[in-house]
């Protein structure tokens, strides 16, 4: 006779062989994120520009007679396609072999080949109309960088406003949440936030996938949604949950999306700047006629990865501001600081996070607070409200 499931306990401490687990998992993540990008798409972009292969291949998208517009969308689909295979045994390793290793995911070779399809399959519809916008925006400002940038922050608020709500059924099956008490519970805590316009609380069954558990809010006007992963709902404690949605509604309510824009368009002005430098340096080079060519392209990709890699501390330090203020957020809303210290510990166990990095680590990679940091902001927080 089976034996029920254990129901999780509270308050959660840490597992010792999972904090020591954490250690080699965070080292195997850092470094194929580092060879990942920068090191192997750079070097890509410069194997496919010095090879001339760029520029034979921008010939032979114009030889094809369609038009520029088109010609140009041709050249960056196979571009991306040429790269996507490059890429694909890393990111095999990365998301699959090393997944199953640490024991953090449940996926098929074959169900890890899907969802690597679809997220194949959204970059092209994405970047590639980006991409051919982006070159018939170069002629018309030598600033071209700079316009660039302020359009590439709205479409990001677009995105990220819309694509949950299209990409979400593309890769997760979405059902009601059934437990009403909790789920009443959780909505009069988003309304009493100021999150009036969420009505609806649905499960995705991310344990098909993977052991993660997290919650997250999409669609839009009366849609709105919130969204739990059936990890989540399983494995933590209702009040764990309680203070996990509450962190995401920090960042709905306090509209980081506007916040993440602004960002953007902090990093991508350098990104681009430094991309139009090195296309007017390389004119003449490569086969490059000018910035508004083609075959220049991936000096522009290069360039993005080069000083977004170097911009990594500032922009990760961005973050980790705005989650802080997240978990500030959830302490006054759900008012459970003993709930959300266990639900730190739980979760870094849960995905091996290493809970104590180096400095230089968090500072580098982190785009939230170490784990440590996050139990001492609720503990204090218990402190200073228990008095």
């Amino acid at each position: 006779m089976l034996s029920a499931p254990l129901r999780p306990a509270e308050p959660y401490q840490y597992d010792p062989a999972k904090r020591r687990l954490a250690k080699s998992y965070r080292n195997s993540r850092l470094i194929l994120e580092v060879i990942s990008d920068p090191i192997l798409q750079i070097g890509f972009c410069l194997f496919f520009l010095v090879t001339g292969l760029s520029s034979a291949l921008w010939r032979a998208s114009v030889s094809l007679g369609v038009g520029n517009m088109v010609a140009g969308a041709s050249y960056v689909f196979a571009f991306l396609a040429v790269m996507m295979v490059v890429q694909m045994p890393v990111a095999w390793y990365g998301g699959y072999a090393v997944e199953h290793r640490f024991g953090l995911s449940r996926q098929t070779v074959s169900a890890w080949l899907l969802d690597f399809g679809k997220v194949a399959l959204l970059g092209f519809v994405i970047v590639v109309p980006i991409s051919v916008g982006l070159y018939y925006l170069i002629p018309l400002s030598p600033v071209w960088w700079l316009w660039a940038s302020l359009v590439y922050a709205g479409l990001e608020i677009v995105a990220s406003t819309i694509l949950p709500f299209v990409v979400v059924p593309m890769f997760y099956k979405l059902k009601p949440y059934e437990n009403m008490e909790h789920r009443n519970q959780l909505l009069n805590m988003a309304q009493k936030a100021g999150a009036k316009n969420i009505q609806r609380v649905m499960l995705v069954n991310e344990s098909a996938r993977s052991g993660k558990a997290n919650a997250f809010f999409t669609g839009i006007g009366n849609t709105r949604t919130m969204v739990l992963f059936d990890n989540l709902v399983s494995g933590f404690t209702p009040r764990e949950v309680l203070t996990v949605v509450a962190h995401e509604l920090a960042h709905y309510v306090n509209k980081d999306i506007w916040r993440g824009a602004a960002l953007s368009i902090v990093l991508t002005i350098p990104e681009l700047y430094v991309a139009n430098t090195l296309l007017q340096w390389f004119t003449g080079s490569f086969g490059i006629s000018g910035p508004s060519d083609p075959t220049g392209f991936p000096l522009i990709l290069a360039a993005l990865s080069i000083v977004g890699f170097a911009l990594m501390p500032f922009s990760n330090g961005i973050s980790r501001i705005l989650e802080r203020q997240a978990d500030e957020f959830a302490l006054r809303v759900a008012e459970e600081p003993d709930a959300q210290a266990s639900t730190e510990r739980r979760l870094a166990d849960m995905n091996l996070s290493d809970d104590k990095p180096h400095w230089l680590v968090e500072m580098m990679f982190y785009t939230h607070p170490p784990p440590w940091k996050r139990v001492k902001l609720a503990e204090e927080w218990k402190l200073r409200n228990s008095r």
